[in-house]
């Protein structure tokens, strides 16, 4: 039966209010033993702590021992182990003292967060039932903010809700930290008291994020277009062509004659740097995280993977065939490229391997739809191709006439604009590939990008020596950038900057 407990003398109250936890059982004999049932149980300031992981509990861990009639049983040695919670005793057995109480070394609580047990055996002749004693390690102080999104670009008066994990030094989430939100200019964006970031105006701002001392960070980007009114002009040599900016603003430029791409570091408007490539730099796309580049190198038929942290080109793709456009996934697990004898390749980023699709005629254009999983190609002999990324087919092909170049989409995915070298500026529905209308202002067009806000056209005229600058509604002409032999744009992450390649010998900034 369940032998009763009885009080601690004296000495001893205030530390020894207990729960029984162990069985009678029936000695064994010798000096330090009883000679009839005994118990054991875990002194009741000891067990049912809490203390921050990786650190000790307030009291050692003890044990009292005692008869039936709950006498003490003094001179039995306990041993004191971890069973759970990785903690570690800085003395693992005791001796149980006159008043039958057997007291551990220090208890150091493991660095998880959760509960932490210890087992007090007694010797396997005493027949005493072993003894669970238990605490709770709770997370320390906070030590690193981790917030997502980590980089946030919006629209003006868009929003942006945070989420944010508090943790200690040892990857304890802290539950309901306090947090302060801090914009480093409202201006261009706010930051409410709950994390909810607020666009204002177009620009580029961080967002820091407290709990205590630790700070998390958050690029915040209020994407617009450039106003038109500064336009810096560059020297880079080999005739550039291809043209892309990383989320970082690296700039990488296609030298044609060089084979090499130029790098510009913006907001700087000088060369800092070459990347050797294949022959002909034709395209470069970047991953959406900027750590590799894709070029194709058109007169070698390969596209080649660029490390960026580097600035060099570390393997080849072999095509076998002339590439020509590069297009990254919304995602980065895809490049999509285009080839001069009309095929579609897809290639794995993530280990390179690839398959492709039958198209036809020469692939010069490809655009992404951003609301759906479609994908747009053009052929210099006058077909548009739609291509459903979902299952890897041609889900439609229309004949567009002239000598169709880039595409762009709106960014709500309902348009498709159709740069045609030999005639009008088309505009077409995305879904259907049917003609909204053309715009004969904008004719003779190679090179288009729309601004990252979608609210203008960029459209390169080589044969008009001419960028045009359109309303992306009206299709009005805003801006005429002349000079050169214009190519192909791109914008920086903000788009407060365009970058034009020009095969005149030099890269224009538009800002």
């Amino acid at each position: 039966m369940v032998a009763d407990f009885i009080s601690q003398p004296r000495a001893y109250s205030r530390a020894v209010c207990a729960v029984v936890v162990a069985l009678v059982v029936t000695a064994c004999g010798g000096s330090t033993e009883p000679s009839g049932p005994t118990t054991m149980v875990a002194v009741a300031s000891t067990t049912g702590e809490t203390a921050t992981v990786g650190t000790s509990v307030t009291n050692a861990p003890a044990v009292r021992v005692a008869t039936a009639s709950g006498g003490p049983v003094a001179g039995m040695t306990i041993t004191f182990s971890v069973a759970s919670g990785g903690g570690t005793l800085s003395a693992t057995s005791a001796v149980t003292d006159p008043s039958g109480v057997a007291t551990a070394g220090s208890w150091t609580l493991g660095t998880t967060a959760g509960q932490n047990t210890l087992t007090a055996t007694a010797p396997s002749t005493a027949n005493v039932s072993p003894v669970t004693i238990t605490a709770t390690g709770t997370p320390g102080s906070a030590s690193t903010v981790t917030v997502t999104p980590a980089t946030v670009a919006l629209l003006p008066a868009a929003t942006q809700q945070l989420a944010v994990v508090v943790a200690d030094q040892y990857s304890n989430a802290i539950a309901s930290p306090t947090l302060s939100y801090t914009s480093g200019s409202g201006s261009i964006a706010t930051v409410s008291t709950s994390g909810l970031v607020t666009a204002v105006a177009p620009g580029t701002t961080s967002v820091v994020v407290a709990s205590g001392t630790a700070t998390g960070h958050v690029a915040v980007t209020v994407i617009g277009h450039p106003a038109g009114s500064a336009i810096v002009n560059a020297t880079e040599g080999g005739r550039p062509f291809a043209v892309a900016v990383s989320g970082s603003g690296v700039v990488y430029v296609g030298e044609q004659d060089n084979a090499a791409l130029g790098r510009f570091d913006l907001p700087a408007t000088a060369v800092s740097g070459s990347v050797a490539v294949g022959n002909d730099p034709t395209d470069v796309a970047f991953l959406p995280d900027g750590s590799k580049a894709f070029v194709t190198n058109q007169g070698s038929n390969t596209v080649g993977v660029i490390d960026v942290a580097t600035n060099t080109q570390t393997t080849t793709i072999p095509i076998g065939e002339p590439v020509l456009r590069v297009l990254s996934s919304n995602d980065g697990s895809k490049m999509y490229v285009t080839t001069a004898m009309g095929h579609l390749f897809i290639i794995n980023t993530s280990d390179n391997s690839f398959t492709s699709l039958t198209l036809g005629g020469t692939l010069n254009g490809l655009a992404l739809n951003p609301a759906t999983s479609v994908l747009y190609a053009s052929s210099t002999t006058g077909t548009l191709y739609e291509v459903d990324l979902s299952t890897n087919s041609v889900t439609d092909s229309v004949t567009f006439g002239g000598r169709p170049q880039d595409l762009a989409v709106s960014p709500d995915g309902s348009k498709l604009f159709v740069a045609n070298e030999t005639g009008d500026l088309g505009v077409l529905n995305a879904n259907t590939l049917a003609s909204i209308t053309s715009v004969s202002a904008a004719a003779d067009g190679f090179g288009m990008a729309l601004t990252r806000d979608g609210t203008q056209l960029y459209v390169t005229r080589p044969s008009h020596g001419d960028v045009l600058v359109l309303d992306a509604t009206t299709y009005a002409v805003l801006q005429t950038i002349s000079g050169g032999t214009p190519r192909r744009v791109a914008f920086d992450r903000s788009g407060l900057t365009g970058v034009i390649t020009n095969e005149a010998g030099y890269v224009s900034f538009v800002r």
